[in-house]
């Protein structure tokens, strides 16, 4: 028999195999170790986690979703991105709810009490009367931040200006970008002395 060589390989381009091969923190099959989960997966699991303690917990979850319900509609409400408007009221209306929440707790964590407290109207009232405080802070406040950062860019605006002066004062006219020059940068027409 005749000897058969095997075919050579061709040495391989070696950016090309540089590029193959795989680096720190990869596997073989391409796939990086470590990926970071998402923030939809995020918020999937948060809310996974929320129903199975809705479910454990229902009395205190039917007597905060009902204290909360202020809350939830700032949260549709606010089309801000901060949702300042959300945190706000979010807190004090949860500082209202906390009292009946402790009364539920020790009067017995059933689901009775927890509607006797809910259809009480003076913890109805003090619950969302809470959530109105939270929204008297984000209006008023909004009001006084704008107020401020309004009254902040005209002191900046002044100071501008005022160093603008400086400026021309020492440098001249040219530096205001106001005097029309040739091609080489020059001033085409001097610039007036009581400028």
């Amino acid at each position: 028999m005749a000897d058969k060589k095997a075919p050579e390989k061709k040495a391989a381009d070696p950016k090309a195999a540089a590029a193959a091969a795989p680096k720190d923190g990869e596997k073989k099959s391409g796939k990086k170790a470590g990926r970071k989960v998402s923030g939809g997966a995020k918020v999937s699991v948060f809310m996974i986690g929320l129903v199975i303690l809705g479910a454990i917990f229902m009395p205190s979850a039917v007597l905060l979703g009902i204290g909360m319900m202020p809350t939830i509609a700032a949260m549709f409400a606010d089309p801000r991105h901060a949702r300042t408007r959300v945190v706000t009221v979010g807190a004090l209306n949860l500082a209202g709810c906390v009292p009946f929440l402790f009364k539920l707790w020790s009067e017995g964590h059933e689901f009775d009490n927890a509607i006797n407290i809910a259809t009480d109207p003076q913890a109805i009232i003090v619950m969302y009367a809470a959530a109105g405080a939270g929204y008297m802070i984000d209006w008023s406040m909004s009001s006084v931040v704008a107020a401020i950062l309004y009254q902040r860019g005209l002191a900046r605006q002044e100071s501008i200006k005022k160093r603008q002066a400086e400026l021309v004062a020492r440098w001249g006219a040219e530096v205001t970008g106001q005097i029309p020059l040739d091609h080489q940068g020059f001033a085409i027409q001097p610039p007036e002395k009581g400028r």
